[in-house]
């Protein structure tokens, strides 16, 4: 990972998982099985860092970003929006059919994902002592990640009702993405179950149907 300094080493608050490690090494690593929601895999993110002297402050427990044997693990060059409600599957479909989608190699694709990329440790620390990140402090490390992935895909899941559009805090990063100063590309995806849930009802009932649906959104 290249010694310390170095853009993505360890301890780099850009570094993030490679999308071919996601894919294929992940579940393996916290032993799940990807039906779980991210909340549902958290007490496991944390266990792996667990022990570990985090490269960033020196304390003990670090991110999971810093302890996953993934080789590919970089500087991030896309950033996912999503909800801890969403199933591990899902974010790996959605990632892998971004990736298709847009001709991306999964090997050379490094994707910030908050639940693995903050120390979790700390967050919970937090949390413990009643502490609160104020809306101008989110801000402003949001747009540190981003103006680094230049890229952000927010995950849509249902496609007919998303839960990501009932997240404020991820209305407020899709918002916050088309204010960044730079070009910053903002795009949707559906999990593979979703996208074919979604062609299943244009092709079956019309574009019309498609539009009601979407317009009780």
């Amino acid at each position: 990972n290249g010694p310390t300094g170095e853009k993505g080493h360890k301890g780099d608050l850009n570094r993030a998982l490679s999308v071919s490690f996601i894919v294929d090494g992940l579940y393996n690593d916290l032993d799940i099985t990807g039906t779980e929601t991210v909340h549902e895999i958290e007490l496991k993110i944390r266990k792996a860092g667990e022990g570990q002297i985090c490269p960033r402050d020196k304390r003990l427990g670090t991110a999971y970003v810093d302890v996953a044997p993934d080789p590919l693990a970089g500087v991030a060059n896309l950033m996912l929006s999503y909800t801890w409600g969403y199933t591990l599957d899902k974010i790996k479909s959605s990632l892998a059919r971004y990736c298709d989608l847009k001709g991306r190699l999964y090997n050379e694709t490094c994707v910030w994902i908050c639940c693995f990329c903050v120390n979790q440790h700390r967050v919970h620390e937090a949390k413990e002592n009643k502490q609160t990140v104020s809306t101008e402090q989110f801000r402003e490390v949001f747009q540190c990640r981003v103006r680094q992935a230049g890229k952000v895909v927010g995950l849509l899941s249902p496609w007919d009702n998303p839960d990501y559009l009932k997240r404020i805090w991820c209305l407020f990063e899709a918002w916050e993405s088309t204010r960044i100063e730079g070009k910053i590309e903002l795009d949707f995806v559906l999990p593979e179950e979703d996208e074919k849930g979604f062609v299943e009802q244009l092709t079956s009932n019309g574009l019309d149907s498609v539009n009601k649906v979407l317009g009780e959104i």
